[in-house]
Order: C-alpha cells, then sequence, then structure tokens
C-alpha cells in the first residue's frame, strides 16, 4: 500500500458505520485492510462476543495489533491477491458474518483495476474492486458495512460494475458524509452496505416443510478444532463431542478434554453433524447438566428442556427428505449455521 493512503478510520466514522449493523447476532467479523483496528473496535463495541479478523498489507500494522488485541486472528498480505490470502489459515479459508472496512481510496496516475467478477471482466477503482472482492468471504446470510469515497458513486469508472453489485446483488447506500475529517484529509464519503444474493439462494433450497415453527431457542456451531483438544485422562476436562461421537441416535462416549473452558454449552439440544453425507443416525438428542465442548463439525440446536428436543428429533426424522436440502457441497455434503438460521428461522443463536 502506498504511505499515502494509510488514513485510519477516526472513531466517530467507525461507529456510524457499525450503527447501520442490524441488531442481530454477529459471531465472526473481518477486516481485510485492518490498519490500526478501529472498525474491529467499533464493531466490539455494540457486539462484545464476536470473534475478529484482520488482514492488511502492512506487517508492522499487523504485530502491533497481535500485541495489542492476541485474541484476534491476524495476517500480514495484500488482500487484492487471493492466493496469499487463502494461505493465511484460519483466515482466508472462512466465510464470516460481518465484513467490514475502509479501503484504500487512490488510483494511481487516474488508472483503473481489471478485476475478474463472477465470469465478467470489469474496469473499476481500488476501493469497489476491495468491495467485490470481499463477497467472495462473506458467508450465505452475511452482510459487508464499508467506507468507500463518493465518487464511486458517480464516476463513470466504477458505473458498470456498481450497477452490476446494484442488480445483482443487493449493495445499498446507507449515509452520505460530507467532509468527515481525517488526520491529513477530510474526504466526501459513502457508507454502504452489499449482502450477496446468495441468501436468496438458501431460501430456495429450504422450500419444502416449514421448520420454523420447531421450538429451537439457540443454534451453536462448535468452534473447537480436533487438532486444537487437548484430551485429558478420566474425569479431568471437560466433555466434547465430536461427529464420531454420534451414532445410532445418541451420543456415544464423549472426549474429555482439558481446555476449551469459553467454547462450553450447557443445556438440552438435538445434536447434528455440520459435515457429512445426510444421515439419520447423526441425529442425536443430547440431555446433560453437565457443560459440554462440541467440536467444530458439530452443530446444537438448542431447546428449553427434553420435551421440546424429542419434537425438534421427531419432526427431522418425519420431513427428513426436507431437511437433508439444508446439506450440500461438491464433495462431502456439509451445511453452515447461516443456512439452519434461515431454515429454523433462529437469529439470536449465541
Amino acid at each position: 500500500m502506498d504511505q499515502k493512503d494509510k488514513f485510519y478510520t477516526p472513531d466517530h466514522v467507525a461507529d456510524r458505520l457499525v450503527g447501520h449493523v442490524a441488531e442481530e447476532e454477529i459471531l465472526t467479523v473481518a477486516d481485510f485492510c485492518v490498519g490500526d483496528g478501529d472498525l474491529l473496535k467499533a464493531v466490539l463495541r455494540r457486539f462484545p462476543h464476536v470473534r475478529c479478523f484482520g488482514v492488511d498489507i502492512s506487517k508492522e500494522s499487523i504485530e502491533r495489533l497481535k500485541t495489542e488485541h492476541p485474541t484476534w486472528s491476524l495476517g500480514d498480505c495484500d488482500f487484492l491477491e487471493r492466493t496469499k490470502v487463502a494461505k493465511l489459515k484460519g483466515i482466508g479459508d472462512r466465510k464470516y458474518d460481518l465484513i467490514v472496512f475502509n479501503p484504500p481510496f487512490s488510483c494511481k496516475g487516474g488508472t483503473l483495476c481489471n478485476i475478474e467478477f463472477e465470469g465478467q471482466a470489469f474496469k473499476c477503482s481500488t476501493a469497489l474492486m476491495f468491495l467485490a472482492e470481499a463477497l467472495e468471504y462473506l458467508n450465505e446470510t452475511g452482510v459487508i458495512y464499508a467506507i468507500l469515497p463518493i465518487s464511486c458513486l458517480y464516476s463513470q469508472k466504477d458505473k458498470v460494475l456498481w450497477d452490476y453489485l446494484t442488480e445483482n446483488h443487493q449493495l445499498k447506500v446507507l449515509e452520505k458524509l460530507d467532509r468527515p475529517y481525517w488526520q491529513q484529509c477530510s474526504p466526501n464519503i459513502l457508507l454502504v452496505s452489499l449482502r450477496s444474493n446468495a441468501a436468496r439462494a438458501v431460501e430456495e433450497q429450504t422450500k419444502g416443510y416449514d421448520f420454523t415453527r420447531l421450538p429451537i431457542t439457540r443454534i451453536v456451531r462448535g468452534t473447537i478444532g480436533m487438532h486444537e483438544a487437548v484430551f485429558a485422562e478420566g474425569r479431568a476436562g471437560k466433555k466434547m463431542i465430536h461427529t464420531t461421537h454420534l451414532h445410532g441416535n445418541k451420543v456415544t462416549t464423549p472426549g474429555q478434554i482439558s481446555n476449551g473452558e469459553q467454547y462450553c454449552i450447557k443445556g438440552t439440544a438435538v445434536l447434528i453433524p455440520r459435515v457429512c453425507n445426510p444421515n439419520k443416525g447423526k441425529i442425536c438428542i443430547y440431555d446433560d447438566r453437565s457443560a459440554y465442548v462440541l467440536s467444530d463439525c458439530v452443530i446444537a440446536l438448542q431447546t428449553k428442556g427434553r420435551k421440546d428436543a424429542q419434537t425438534v428429533f421427531d419432526t427431522l426424522m418425519a420431513h427428513w427428505d426436507d431437511f437433508k436440502e439444508v446439506y450440500n457441497g461438491t464433495g462431502a455434503k456439509y451445511t453452515t449455521l447461516e443456512r439452519l438460521r434461515v431454515l429454523f428461522g433462529v437469529k439470536n443463536d449465541k
């Protein structure tokens, strides 16, 4: 990045942008030009329990943020170089509920960027290129909120891609801000949101039986990977449930791990695998008062009690052909938290 493009987001602008985020549960948020982390900090002010991910071309910025925010997942590379982003394990291979960013505004010498997007070639500004590229990392019901120069809305160089994003996705101008103060400059900017039309595809995939009336209170996806688990002997640790423990509609003896305290959940739930070729035998009721940890391959459909869990279980069994449509994929079939949110009509899932 040109040093002239290092204009980090003032707190009042960051809060203004994040103020547009819908009042729903956000589990993961990413900023692909994270800079000083101002936008992620603004998200945390509204959603304190969200997991933060950041990328920046400045190694110095990333090293500083790693020291200041050790729980954030961070990596240094040019976001527009996909192969480098893909190598950022746990960042480039993930889809996010929320993406926020303030991309570089300048185009050196007035030159245009070339982008291949959804099978078509476009020319556009650097800022709009960042917006389009970020769609690849958005999950099916997620939203991007971004700060853009006002020229993206009015210039001829961005018109074709802007119109394409508006017509084929859900690009909206949230607010125009006239010359808010940045250190060293005061640009006219737009606050925009962009939602992928993949959300509509999810709705199309789940048009069978209406599962939205089931008594599910929360949907929780496990977040600890098997490579992260530290297994303990005897009863020394917390119960950890992996897909291998879901068999014959019963939870077989879970493993015991000594870490993962921050991922513990409690209460009755119907447990389903996240990745599998749909199998009725993997759907299990778990009714135990003790805390437990789910691996990242298991999802819990939590209920208020055993009776409600039985209702959920019986409904999934009775309407299996409709339910299994929530699993797809070219290789091993899988589902996502987002598809399940749509299927069951549950928003506040954590």
